[in-house]
């Protein structure tokens, strides 16, 4: 267990589906548009149903080891090496992952609220916020999730019914884009849109219905992710997406209703804001947990800190934003579904053949 206390399925639900939103509302329509042009919207249910069917494989397997989670599989696969050489892979990526999505943060607060203010100062104020929701702890921000995943929610929703009008549906013709093969077989292992799924492997002791809350949060992301997709794709040509990196915001200024409600897009920003927040505090205060379990620190707070400087320090090396959506690339693209699907079926695999081993070496002794 890599932290104490019992977490409740919404809780979990919630917040899984805050850290989706992060790369389904900024860079996962940008890069589906360059990848599979007026079929992207298809490849979000191809590779949803693709998603479903691996990580429905991959709890099966995983629900056999009750009250343990990734890293406690890996000892039993391969000792206390595999369960540090997974434990810092794991929290190469979080932190990677992190440092990207605070430079992703940074310019685009500059571009829509403070296009003058200094880089600096953004970033230094968010991430004080973030340290402040790490020293609070997880419990806090799963909770503090389950307020606004409902708000995301409808949002979504009257997002769908305001837009109905604006949705054009020869933007998806022709139907397969790029061509057949670019999307059932380019498509197969693009998968990040559901890479937040993963946390249920470190979390998975902390959940009292690993199946059921594995279920509900696939849907909840699938829900987000496809009415994402089908109204930026619907209302937008995918030709304007290819440079565009934050069609959601463009979609809101759209919102209108009569004089009354107007500049929706407000809204948007502070769910954004909150969401990454969310994205974040996971992220920073799941790596130094697991640090924490696996070399048995017991300062765990002055990690935190040194932590969030570490993020704060090499965000500020990717100054160019081309830079960043490159890393964002590689990172979301071709190596997340290694880390997410393959390492831990991998993990789980192994474990299962030495508790086998284990067993015929007992019944053989008897």
């Amino acid at each position: 267990m890599i932290f104490k206390g019992l977490l409740e399925n919404f809780e979990c639900i919630a917040t899984l589906g805050c850290m989706t939103i992060i790369p389904i509302i900024l860079t996962l329509p940008t890069f589906s548009a360059h990848y599979f042009g007026t079929a992207s919207f298809l490849y979000a249910v191809y590779s949803s149903i693709v998603a479903g069917i691996l990580f429905f494989i991959l709890f099966k397997l995983f629900s056999k080891y009750k009250n343990r989670d990734i890293l406690d599989v890996a000892e039993i696969a391969g000792g206390k090496p595999l369960k540090y050489i997974t434990g810092l892979l794991v929290v190469l990526y979080l932190m990677t992952a992190a440092v990207i999505t605070l430079s992703e943060f940074n310019e685009n607060v500059r571009n829509i609220l403070f296009d003058e203010a200094p880089s600096i100062y953004i970033s230094l104020l968010f991430i004080i916020t973030v340290l402040i929701g790490c020293l609070i702890g997880l419990k806090g921000i799963f909770r503090a999730s389950t307020i606004l995943a409902p708000f995301m929610i409808i949002g979504f929703i009257g997002m769908f019914f305001a837009l109905i009008p604006s949705i054009d549906l020869t933007n998806f013709t022709p139907v397969f884009g790029n061509g057949i093969s670019d999307l059932f077989v380019g498509g197969a292992y693009k998968i990040s849109g559901y890479e937040s799924l993963a946390l249920l492997f470190l979390i998975a002791p902390n959940v009292k219905n690993l199946k059921k809350t594995a279920r509900n949060s696939f849907f909840m992301i699938a829900f987000f992710l496809l009415s994402a997709f089908f109204l930026i794709f619907g209302v937008m040509s995918y030709p304007s997406l290819t440079d565009n990196y934050l069609p959601f915001f463009e979609l809101t200024k759209l919102i209108s209703y009569g004089r009354f409600v107007q500049r929706v897009e407000s809204i948007f920003v502070l769910l954004w804001l909150i969401a990454t927040f969310i994205y974040l505090t996971i992220g920073i205060s799941f790596s130094v947990l697991i640090l924490k379990k696996i070399f048995n620190i017991k300062n765990s707070k002055l990690f935190l800190v040194i932590a969030c400087i570490a993020v704060l320090v090499l965000s500020r090396i990717l100054a160019s934003y081309i830079d960043i959506l490159k890393f964002r690339e590689i990172l979301s693209i071709y190596l997340s579904p290694l880390l997410i699907v393959v390492y831990p079926f991998i993990l789980i695999l192994l474990a299962n053949l030495k508790n086998s081993k284990n067993n015929k070496e007992t019944n053989y002794a008897t």
